[in-house]
């Protein structure tokens, strides 16, 4: 019984943080990363280093980023691995240079091989959308992982002093510089046509990696990514931060959010509760207490509108979603296939079950 008692408490405390991580609405200190010769901040090697030391993460090291390429609709599992600045894992794949890129972008104590990365790359090879895009799976995981899973899940009780998850944040720059680099490297071997063609699926700390990809393509292209969807990104010490240390508007030519950028949605009047929410399948814990329910639906939701089509109603301000829905004027599609169009804050209904 002891045991039971002690694994309990410990999952409650990993769903409690993992539910901070989806945005809460305290106010934080940004955490304090220098700027590199472009103006883009960019991880503090020497903490970095002293990280590394005292182990808190498997790797703080960028070279550990890999990309999965996903091209067989009839084997999921079936993958190319391509290296950058490597042009042989580049022309041994199966990338098509006929068709734009999409990349999906995980987020902390995460890899490609979770459920986010591979539920989300799943649902497109369902949907037949191989047959158009790239579908690749960024996996950054030793970045964004404790080296000491116990040793973190002791002292979650604090999430804003959560040395593991600072860390992770810290490196979400050199990350998003790494994507740009890989982009920059598909263009290179003209695999890839412009930026244009590229559109970046983040979940939490995956928006915020793919916001910094898309400053870092910014600076050295006149054309920026074609597209970049941030699914729920992450709040704690990002949400005071300055436009150029989070994911903006104005970091592609089409930015949509499902909760700030060119394009907002808010299923189900937006915020921590969601009326079909009961936490990662833990039926004790509601997402009343953590949120963690809410923040997984981001993907979830998103993932529905793949294969459904659901409408959202624009609105003037996240305080009138039923006046809003009582007289739905300009409706646009939800997800995947919301048009470039679309503009401000839009509203919609949905109950999705775990896929």
């Amino acid at each position: 019984m002891c045991g039971k008692t002690s694994i309990l408490r410990l999952l409650l405390l990993l769903v409690a943080f993992l539910g901070f991580i989806s945005g809460s609405k305290s106010q934080t200190t940004v955490f304090d990363i220098p700027e590199d010769s472009s103006g883009i901040p960019l991880a503090n090697e020497e903490e970095l280093s002293n990280q590394n030391e005292s182990g808190l993460l498997l790797s703080n090291d960028p070279r550990h980023v890999a990309f999965y390429l996903y091209p067989n609709p009839d084997n999921i599992t079936d993958n190319d691995v391509i290296m950058i600045g490597n042009s042989e894992s580049l022309s041994t794949s199966r990338y098509d240079a006929a068709k734009p890129a999409l990349f999906i972008i995980h987020g902390f104590l995460n890899n490609y091989t979770t459920r986010y990365s591979q539920t989300v790359k799943n649902e497109f090879l369902k949907q037949g959308f191989s047959k158009t895009l790239n579908i690749l799976v960024v996996d950054w995981g030793k970045l964004a992982t404790p080296a000491n899973l116990t040793a973190w899940l002791s002292q979650i009780h604090d999430p804003l002093k959560d040395l593991y998850y600072r860390a992770s944040v810290n490196n979400v720059p050199k990350v998003g510089k790494v994507v740009s680099e890989f982009i920059s490297f598909l263009i290179s071997e003209q695999r890839l046509e412009s930026p244009a063609n590229v559109t970046l699926l983040g979940f939490s700390l995956g928006a915020q990696i793919s916001g910094y990809a898309g400053k870092f393509v910014k600076q050295n292209n006149t054309i920026l990514i074609g597209r970049i969807t941030g699914l729920d990104p992450a709040g704690p010490l990002y949400q005071s931060a300055p436009a150029n240390e989070k994911l903006n508007a104005n970091d592609g030519t089409f930015v949509d959010i499902v909760k700030t950028g060119t394009a907002d949605f808010y299923p189900n009047g937006g915020g921590p509760n969601q009326s079909d929410c009961l936490d990662i399948g833990v039926e004790l814990v509601p997402n009343t207490i953590s949120g963690t329910c809410a923040h997984n639906r981001a993907w979830i939701y998103y993932l529905a509108g793949l294969s459904k089509n659901i409408t959202a109603c624009a609105c003037i301000s996240q305080a009138d979603p039923i006046i809003c829905r009582m007289f739905c004027k300009n409706k646009v599609r939800f997800g995947f296939h919301c048009p470039p169009t679309a503009s401000g804050g839009y509203y919609f209904d949905i109950y999705a079950k775990d896929p």
